[in-house]
């Protein structure tokens, strides 16, 4: 999916921007809520949160 460059964004935040491919495939659009994980070596998942509610309604099944 390339690269992203991180942009400052206030004082205290840091932005990157999502893949346009990534975001229509999913049918997100702006203002929709993502969820953003981190593992122990750092690497960072980004669901949508439409799918981490559906994977966490099956694990309570």
């Amino acid at each position: 999916m390339g690269f992203r460059k991180i942009i400052g964004f206030g004082g205290n935040s840091f932005v990157i921007s999502l893949p346009k491919t990534w975001v229509n495939n999913l049918g997100l659009k702006k203002g929709d809520l993502v969820s953003i994980s981190e593992d122990d070596d750092h690497v960072l998942r980004v669901l949508p949160e439409n799918i981490k509610q559906t994977k966490e309604k099956k694990k309570l099944q």
